[in-house]
């Protein structure tokens, strides 16, 4: 008969015994000074195979047995329990498998991250409580104050006459929009969209437009990105599973970590392909609607590309936050979607 040295703990105190473990038709033994025990081997929990570590045996008053792995305890717990143990504790040691399994759990998070993350943003974004929008929306604003400054060049008249031209735009979506100005020389031309609805407009757009139309072509655009909440998207997924964590508890504090983070997100935002096209349709829908050929909007996305070919070849301009120029891509393609737009409708 074969028997097994082992550690018997009664569960009692924190003494243990040694013993020797026999098993004989479906009955386990312990054997040694003062303790006598046999057990049921359906009676006796066998802990799984993990590595070189010791395999414990759980009985039902509490009592604990450990004693090295043996292939002679595969014998006696032949359950279909172990056997599965059995099989994970050989892949587990097996390289090739080892392998194929960081390659799966790599996939996987890819998988997470270029899909997941950003179909889980969707549909938080479009389900958070308007005044946490508000609250994301006006941190976002104020880090980028912070960093770049909160003033603008722009006239009182003449940023009157834009919000003119803007409001009958605005007023079609379902999420409120406003149109503030800032002198943002390290952005350079540009609009950008913030999670609450608030459209920032440099002043350097301004002065690139030679017609108001091309600027309510940005903005018809910027509108699509606020009524698709498309900042809010990237910004909950940029922050990931943290986001998801305070949406599902509940924590309006836990907002205020995203708040914090929110503005360094925004200047390095890139938004997808598709998400830019839904924008890009949205505005030339709204453009045709309020009477505004969308090839306002061909004519300034080619003068944007032309800019940022232009600060690309400038080598000696600080590029630190160059990233969000990089945001909103210029190109033919889009500049031809919009004549192509025109002629259609």
């Amino acid at each position: 008969m074969t028997t097994l040295p082992a550690r018997y703990f009664d569960g009692l105190s924190a003494r243990g015994h040694e013993v020797l473990l026999s098993c004989e038709a479906g009955q386990l033994r312990l054997q040694g000074e003062g303790i006598q025990r046999c057990e049921t081997l359906n009676a006796v929990e066998l802990s799984p195979r993990l590595g070189h570590t010791r395999r414990r045996l759980l009985f039902v008053d509490g009592a604990v047995c450990e004693l090295e792995d043996s292939p002679v305890l595969d014998t006696w717990f032949n359950a279909a329990s172990h056997q599965r143990w059995n099989l994970l504790a050989r892949l587990e040691a097996h390289w090739g498998m080892i392998a194929v399994a960081f390659s799966v759990v790599m996939a996987l998070t890819v998988m997470l991250a270029l899909w997941g993350l950003p179909w889980a943003a969707q549909k938080m974004a479009v389900r958070l409580p308007q005044e946490w929008v508000v609250q994301l929306g006006k941190g976002t604003l104020t880090g980028l104050d912070k960093a770049l400054g909160d003033k603008t060049t722009l006239s009182l008249a003449r940023q009157q006459a834009l919000r003119d031209g803007f409001t009958p735009l605005a007023q079609e979506g379902a999420i409120p929009a406003t149109l503030v100005f800032r002198d943002w020389p390290r952005l350079g031309p540009n609009a950008l969209a913030l999670p609450d609805g608030t459209i920032v407009m440099t002043d350097q757009l301004v002065a690139l437009a030679e017609d108001d139309r091309e600027l309510l072509a940005v903005l018809a655009h910027e509108l699509g990105h606020v009524q698709e909440r498309h900042a809010l998207q990237k910004v909950m997924a940029s922050s990931g599973v943290a986001a998801l964590v305070f949406m599902l508890a509940g924590d309006v504090s836990g907002l205020a970590n995203i708040v914090v983070v929110a503005p360094t997100i925004m200047t390095h935002l890139h938004h997808s392909r598709a998400l830019e096209a839904d924008a890009d349709r949205y505005g030339f829908a709204l453009m045709s609607r309020h009477g505004l050929d969308p090839v306002w909007f061909a004519r300034i996305i080619r003068k944007l590309e032309a800019y940022h070919k232009s600060d690309a070849e400038d080598a000696g301009k600080d590029d630190s936050m160059s990233d969000w120029l990089r945001s909103h891509p210029a190109s033919e393609e889009r500049a031809h979607h919009a004549e192509q737009f025109r002629a259609q409708h």
